[in-house]
């Protein structure tokens, strides 16, 4: 964050929550954003120039858990708001961005290799919402460019599917920003892979949250947005 003016440590402060800087893992691979459509402007360096506040692929959100295999990669994606003392800082409805494809398990591409790549809509029943063909730079390194992206807010009655994973007793709650538990939605022992659980938001403020799901010694989050 740049210094623009004096007041910028009030608005930012506190920021997101810090646990989500251990979602990075050295066996885990993630989409790197970059030239997104409504980063703010940095400026030149001087205090005069550029945007008092702002974000750079600050609102870009993604789920820990997706496939990565030898011919296929998939990863959930979405934009998220972003908390400060005045409020919250809510993304517009779309926008694009690039995407890198970081620390790969078993996808791995070759230099100059052309990848077709698919976008579809999660919340529209998986309907194909973009494709297209990107190539691997000189290390190997795959950027899909101007990648489409909306943003899904929830209301009233969610039903969520939460792969457990891990084996054995599982846990399943929601937390807000700060990391404080709203509510319980699972303790027990996993009754399959794959539980679906509900959630009424009626009663919880709008605003951004994380679900938060362990079982056999493993953690995976994924992020909602609660509007009215």
């Amino acid at each position: 964050m740049r210094h623009h003016n004096e007041n910028y440590p009030a608005i930012w402060s506190p920021t997101q929550d810090p646990r989500r800087m251990y979602r990075y893992e050295l066996d885990q691979s993630y989409p790197a954003p970059s030239r997104c459509s409504f980063d703010g402007d940095p400026g030149d360096g001087t205090a005069t120039d550029g945007d008092s506040t702002g974000t750079i692929n600050g609102y870009f959100e993604w789920d820990t858990e997706g496939v990565d295999l030898t011919t296929r990669w998939v990863r959930g994606m979405d934009l998220r708001s972003l908390t400060t003392t005045l409020g919250l800082r809510v993304p517009p409805d779309s926008c694009t961005m690039d995407l890198t494809i970081r620390r790969a398990q078993q996808f791995h591409t070759l230099a100059g290799e052309t990848v077709e790549f698919t976008v579809r809509d999660i919340a529209g029943g998986m309907r194909l919402a973009q494709q297209g063909s990107a190539i691997a730079d000189a290390s190997g390194l795959l950027t899909l460019p101007a990648i489409a992206l909306s943003r899904h807010p929830a209301r009233g009655v969610v039903q969520m599917g939460i792969t457990w994973p891990g084996a054995g007793a599982a846990r399943a709650a929601l937390f807000d920003v700060s990391g404080r538990q709203v509510r319980l939605l699972w303790s027990g022992v996993a009754r399959a892979a794959t539980e679906t659980l509900s959630l009424d938001t009626a009663t919880l403020p709008p605003g951004l949250y994380l679900i938060g799901a362990e079982a056999g010694g493993r953690r995976v989050s994924k992020r909602m947005v609660v509007l009215r």
